[in-house]
């Protein structure tokens, strides 16, 4: 969400973002890129939107499974 949304640097297009994201995603296409912004989007919804903790934590769990 990041380099889609939130980054100063104006990316052109799908394929300026997944080159920004190859250092930490290794051999992303554009298919996974629209499946894990959407993933993303709907977790960051679950978090403002006041989903319980529990399904929170599941959601993160998905996203940063090292850190729970």
């Amino acid at each position: 969400m990041y380099y889609t949304y939130l980054s100063p640097q104006e990316l052109k297009g799908v394929e300026e973002i997944i080159d920004s994201l190859q250092p930490h995603i290794k051999d992303i296409s554009s298919s996974t890129y629209y499946r894990k912004r959407r993933e993303a989007i709907e977790a960051l919804g679950a978090v403002l939107w006041g989903y319980t903790a529990k399904d929170t934590a599941e959601i993160l769990e998905e996203f940063f499974p090292e850190r729970l």
